[in-house]
C-alpha cells in the first residue's frame, strides 16, 4: 500500500540581491543583450528646465538637468540633449510626463550624432526607450554603452527605417541589457535626412536593487540551484545557488558562456563534447524534482533516447541506476534509477518538435509514481515504480551521457528537489522559470 505524506507549502526563499547577481564581468567588453530588460525605474522629464529657443537651421545651446529615477530610491540620472540644429524657430524641445521631443537635428559636423546622454549616478544593468519619428527617406536610431566616441562601443544596438510619408510617425523599440557588467552611462545617436521631430518615451531602468523574481523559489528540499546569471563564472565553475556546495566544474572541455532565447538570458553552450561534473548523492530518496531549462541544438538519434547524450545524468552502479533528464528537439525523455528494468519516462513533442526553442521541462518521482512536465503542462504520468532511487551513484554530469555520448545545446538554469512540491510551489516555480525565459 502507497504511503502518502502530507505536504505543507512553505514558502521560504533564499534572499539574493538582485545587484550582486550579476557582479562580474566575463570578457573585457562584458556580454550585452537587446532583450530581456526587468526594469524598476522610469525617466520623468518634467524637471527638465525651460527648454532654449532656437533659430532654424541654426545650433542651440547644450542643456544638462538631473533628474530622479522614478522607482529606485537614491538612483538619479544627468540627462544632457548637446547643441542640436534647429528645425524651426521656437523652442528646443518639448516635454510631457515620460516623452521628451526634440524640434531639432544633431548638428551636421557632430560625429557620431547624438541627441542625448544619460549619465546615471549608480551601475544599472539595463536600459530601454521607444522612439517616434516624423519625417521622411531613410533614419536609424542607435542605443550605446557609454559617452558617445567615434571608435568602437562596447555594445550598441539600432533601430533603422525608411518612409516617404511625412504624416505617418514612424515608432520602434530599443534596449540593452548587461548580462553580466553593469554601467552607468549610455547615450542615443540619430541620424536621417528631412525629418523635423523625434521623440524619445517610455525610458525604463533595470537597477542594480531590482528585485530579483528568484525571491518566489521555495528553498526547502532544493539541493542544488545552477543559474547561468549569476555565481562566479571565472574558470567555468557553475556555482550553486542553493547553499549546499553542488558546484558543477568543467570538464575536460568546458561549456561557453553565452546569452540565447527570447528574452536573451544567460546560458551555457554544450558543443564539441563539453561537459560539466558535480557530486549530489540521490541514494535512498523517495521523492525527487528536476527543473531544467534548456533547448537542443540537434536531435538525439533513436537509440540514443535514454541514457545516452543526457543534459544532466547521475551514473548508475546498479544496472537501471541511472537518473537522467532530456530535452531534445522532438522529444522529452527522463529517469529516476531504483533498478527497476525500462523504468523510463518519455514524452514525444507535438507537431515535429519545437525546433531550438527553450522549454522547461520537470521531472518529478513522487515514492511509486513519475511524471513529466513541460513549459508547466503534465505531459506524462505513470504509476507502479519502486519508491526509493537506488542502484545511482552521487556522481553528476551536465552535458554528458553515458558511454561518453554529449548533449548539445544550451542550459540556463537547473533545480534540484530532495522532495515533491505542493501545486503552489511548483507554480511558482514555473511562473518565474517562464517569465525569466519567454517560455510558452
Amino acid at each position: 500500500m502507497r504511503r502518502f505524506s502530507l505536504v505543507v507549502c512553505l514558502f521560504s526563499t533564499f534572499l539574493f540581491g538582485y545587484g550582486t547577481s550579476f557582479g562580474q564581468s566575463y570578457s573585457s567588453n562584458g556580454l550585452y543583450c537587446t532583450a530581456g530588460l526587468i526594469p524598476d525605474g522610469y525617466i520623468d522629464f518634467t524637471q527638465l528646465p525651460a527648454a532654449p529657443t532656437g533659430t532654424q537651421g541654426q545650433p542651440s545651446a547644450p542643456v544638462t538637468a538631473t533628474l530622479p529615477v522614478h522607482g529606485v530610491p537614491g538612483l538619479t540620472v544627468t540627462v544632457t540633449i548637446p547643441a542640436l540644429t534647429a528645425q524651426h524657430n521656437g523652442p528646443i524641445y518639448s516635454v510631457s510626463g515620460g516623452t521628451l521631443q526634440l524640434n531639432a537635428l544633431p548638428v551636421p559636423s557632430t560625429e557620431p550624432p547624438t541627441v542625448l546622454t544619460l549619465e546615471f549616478n549608480q551601475s544599472i544593468y539595463g536600459i530601454g526607450l521607444n522612439t517616434e519619428t516624423n519625417g521622411r527617406f531613410d533614419y536609424s536610431y542607435t542605443l550605446q554603452v557609454g559617452t558617445p566616441t567615434p571608435g568602437p562601443n562596447p555594445f550598441s544596438t539600432t533601430a533603422a527605417g525608411y518612409t516617404q510619408d511625412y504624416e505617418s510617425p514612424q515608432t520602434q523599440s530599443l534596449q540593452m541589457v548587461g548580462l553580466q557588467t553593469p554601467f552607468q552611462t549610455a547615450s542615443i545617436q540619430f541620424s536621417g535626412s528631412e525629418f523635423y521631430t523625434i521623440a524619445l518615451s517610455n525610458i525604463r531602468v533595470r537597477s542594480a536593487s531590482a528585485p530579483d523574481p528568484a525571491k518566489a523559489v521555495p528553498s526547502k528540499g532544493l539541493e542544488q540551484w545552477l543559474r547561468a546569471d549569476t555565481g562566479s563564472i571565472f574558470g567555468g565553475v557553475w556555482k550553486d545557488q542553493s547553499g549546499k556546495g553542488h558546484d558543477a566544474y568543467p570538464g575536460t572541455t568546458a561549456p561557453a558562456f553565452t546569452a540565447d532565447g527570447r528574452n536573451c538570458q544567460a546560458a551555457w553552450l554544450f558543443s564539441n563534447n563539453a561537459y560539466f561534473n558535480f557530486s549530489l548523492p540521490l541514494a535512498g530518496w523517495s521523492e525527487m524534482t528536476v527543473f531544467l531549462v534548456a533547448k537542443a541544438t540537434t536531435d538525439g538519434p533513436a537509440a540514443n533516447l535514454y541514457s545516452q547524450n543526457s543534459a544532466i545524468l547521475w551514473t548508475e552502479n546498479e544496472y537501471w541506476g541511472n537518473t537522467f533528464v532530456s530535452p531534445y528537439q522532438t522529444h522529452v525523455s527522463a529517469r529516476f534509477g531504483t533498478t527497476q528494468t525500462g523504468n523510463n519516462l518519455f514524452y514525444a513533442r507535438p507537431s515535429g518538435g519545437v525546433g531550438q526553442d527553450f522549454t522547461s521541462t520537470r521531472a518529478v518521482h513522487d515514492h511509486d509514481t513519475d511524471a513529466l512536465y513541460v513549459n508547466g503542462l503534465r505531459v506524462f504520468r505513470q504509476g507502479g515504480k519502486l519508491p526509493v532511487l537506488g542502484g545511482v551513484t552521487g556522481a553528476g554530469t551536465i552535458g554528458e551521457g553515458i558511454n561518453q555520448t554529449f548533449f548539445n545545446g544550451e542550459i540556463s538554469e537547473i533545480l534540484v528537489y530532495n522532495r515533491v512540491l505542493c501545486e503552489e510551489e511548483a507554480a511558482s516555480v514555473e511562473n518565474y522559470l517562464a517569465q525569466k525565459y519567454g517560455l510558452h
